[in-house]
């Protein structure tokens, strides 16, 4: 058993060296990123697992949370059976591994080209006539889009979701790996109690939600978590993709999700340029408003566990340590990518 143990240990510090080195080859060479990485290894990783366990009625984070816990019990119950040395030298194998597995599985995607760089997009100074053309053409479409919606089921609008992002990506050459899975996560609010709508955990090979959004949120977070399990690793650009996936969708519901999510956003962005808050909203149709009022209501309704502030200074410290120096104002930086888009496909 002890060999076993420090036949593992060197493993453990292999895996390491190999993981380190080959970060840094990626940070340093972000073709070979692109090539290896992008065009090989994570393609193989996203097909061997969604034509296996992602087949599977249950989502595998539950799998991966049973697997986890019971490693660090493991670990912390060697501190008390094996002594301090020992217990240290578990947690530091265990704690490697988590970190070579979060590199292979998904996060050396950071040192492959973004978005802006594979569509070509220039972001412009993002003026208030942009802005007020943007939400003006959304309150006139959005009543339209609500009257035309109709509801899905669960698997109706994951799919619906999938084949929209296909379309979307293929037509602008994006790359497309395997067919992931975006899961409901249960019970309701273990998310939002977090002030997260959806998360993509590397080590699950899947995209999250929370079951407890209003269902009108829930097409374009989905796109957003697909857009992560594609290997889209910049938060805004996530944003950035779930409306253009919602948009070229078939369903007016996703339609109507994305939009209003960008009328949030495009409202906001003109609230802190310095319009009245009061003025923009009298131009949305009381439909709409109620619509945004009952979303909100229902987030609100899941108590908070974690304090927000704390949550933002860790996300907004990895993200800066993963090369996204806006941190987490990568999140708005969606509205200059839309603006960019527009100005774009009206010139075509």
């Amino acid at each position: 058993m002890r060999r076993y143990k420090d036949k593992f240990t060197v493993f453990s510090l292999i895996l390491l060296i190999l993981t380190v080195l080959m970060y840094l080859l990626f940070s340093i060479v972000s073709e070979m990123a692109e090539d290896v990485y992008g065009g090989v290894i994570y393609p193989f990783i996203r097909y061997a697992f969604d034509h296996t366990w992602g087949q599977s009625p249950v989502p595998f984070v539950y799998i991966v949370t049973i697997i986890m816990t019971a490693a660090f019990i493991f670990t912390g119950w060697s501190f008390k059976t094996h002594g301090l040395k020992k217990g240290l030298i578990n947690l530091f194998n265990l704690l490697i591994l988590l970190l070579a597995l979060f590199f292979w599985t998904w996060g050396f995607n950071y040192s492959r080209a973004n978005i802006k760089t594979r569509l070509e997009i220039q972001i412009p100074e993002v003026k208030d006539e942009a802005l007020m053309s943007f939400f003006c053409e959304l309150t006139e479409e959005l009543p339209e889009l609500r009257k035309k919606r109709r509801s899905l089921t669960y698997s109706e609008m994951e799919q619906e979701v999938l084949n929209s992002a296909d379309r979307f990506f293929k037509s602008n050459h994006l790359p497309t790996p395997g067919k992931p899975r975006i899961r409901a996560l249960y019970p309701e609010g273990v998310l939002l109690g977090i002030s997260t709508a959806g998360i993509y955990i590397p080590y699950a090979f899947e995209a999250h939600f929370d079951a407890g959004l209003h269902h009108l949120v829930w097409p374009y977070v989905m796109s957003h978590e697909l857009s992560h399990a594609f290997g889209i690793t910049d938060e805004g650009e996530c944003n950035f993709l779930a409306s253009l996936i919602c948009s070229y969708s078939f369903s007016p519901l996703l339609r109507y999700s994305g939009g209003l999510q960008d009328l949030r956003s495009v409202y906001y962005a003109l609230v802190r340029s310095g319009h009245d808050p009061n003025h923009l909203s009298a131009q949305i149709s009381e439909d709409i408003r109620s619509d945004i009022r009952n979303i909100r209501e229902k987030h609100d309704s899941f108590p908070s566990y974690f304090p927000e502030f704390l949550r933002d200074w860790i996300y907004d410290n990895y993200l800066k340590s993963q090369g996204i120096k806006s941190g987490l104002s990568s999140y708005r930086e969606d509205i200059g990518l839309l603006i960019a888009w527009r100005e774009r496909t009206k010139e075509n």
